[in-house]
């Protein structure tokens, strides 16, 4: 999985997918932080953020961390390459690191067009996607970013869009151009989930019905979104096939509502949600 937070934060390293077996790699004691985000290279190379403006990462799949200084609280981290990390911060502001987290840059700071980071997502070291919400005057008019060659970011969406509401976990781009958002408005009922196919310079609604609390898309075409009826506390999974147009609904267990999603790579049939209790 690629991001998740707890007060008390478990790490471990999933090795039988088919028998659900998990082994504790490193348990940390209960501090006044939590952790954000986290993201791989491997099995061996993670990053993972914590509340307290300081990153932890391992080259050894867990067994030691050294701890490093972020700038400032961040949402979310994506890795181009072992030296190469992207963040988005709670002020709107998003970073880069070329030498591993030694140092930070900023890429892009503008409070009239970003009041939060809320999500970074690079495909390699040179292409990528960044989304904040818009300015608190503004807040519909959420900010998509896009990279070409790893340093200069241009805004790709001039339209109204709306906001995120629950930083990334609501936005997946599979990759450069094609993109899915849930967006949320300062009108209510205008939430829809909307669909891109050039890098978020033009959105189009999709035909889900229904509240995402997560969505992931193991391509451009087949998807699920998380969905949850709070009068029956009741967990949905709805899913597409083909890219939004239609969809199918599934109950799943548990009764706390779920926002997670991560497809098993390589086996989209193969599906971990992860909700408030439990995985």
């Amino acid at each position: 999985m690629k991001k998740f937070s707890f007060s008390v934060i478990l790490l471990f390293v999933l090795i039988s997918t088919s028998s659900a077996q998990w082994k504790r790699i490193e348990t940390f004691s209960a501090q006044t932080f939590y952790g954000g985000s986290i993201d791989a290279l491997g099995d061996d190379f993670d990053v993972f953020t914590l509340s307290n403006n300081k990153i932890l990462i391992t080259t050894d799949a867990g067994k030691t961390w050294i701890t490093k200084n972020l700038p400032e609280s961040a949402t979310d981290i994506s890795l181009a390459s072992k030296n190469i990390f992207y963040i988005s911060c709670y002020s709107g502001k998003f970073y880069k690191t070329t030498d591993g987290g030694n140092t930070w840059a900023t890429f892009f700071s503008n409070p009239s067009l970003s009041s939060f980071g809320d999500y970074i997502e690079m495909f390699n070291e040179t292409t990528g996607i960044a989304m904040g919400d818009g300015p608190s005057s503004s807040l519909n008019n959420g900010l998509f970013l896009k990279t070409t060659n790893g340093t200069d970011w241009q805004q790709t969406c001039f339209q109204v869009v709306g906001f995120s509401g629950d930083a990334w976990r609501r936005l997946d781009f599979i990759d450069v151009n094609n993109g899915y958002f849930y967006r949320t408005m300062t009108t209510v009922g205008q939430e829809k989930l909307l669909k891109t196919t050039d890098g978020g310079a033009t959105w189009t609604t999709t035909n889900f019905n229904g509240r995402a609390y997560g969505v992931k898309f193991y391509n451009k075409d087949f998807g699920l979104v998380s969905n949850y009826d709070f009068n029956t506390s009741t967990n949905f999974v709805d899913r597409t096939t083909d890219g939004g147009s239609n969809w199918q609904r599934f109950n799943t267990a548990g009764s706390q509502r779920s926002s997670e999603i991560e497809f098993v790579p390589g086996t989209p049939s193969s599906v971990w949600l992860g909700a408030n209790d439990g995985l």
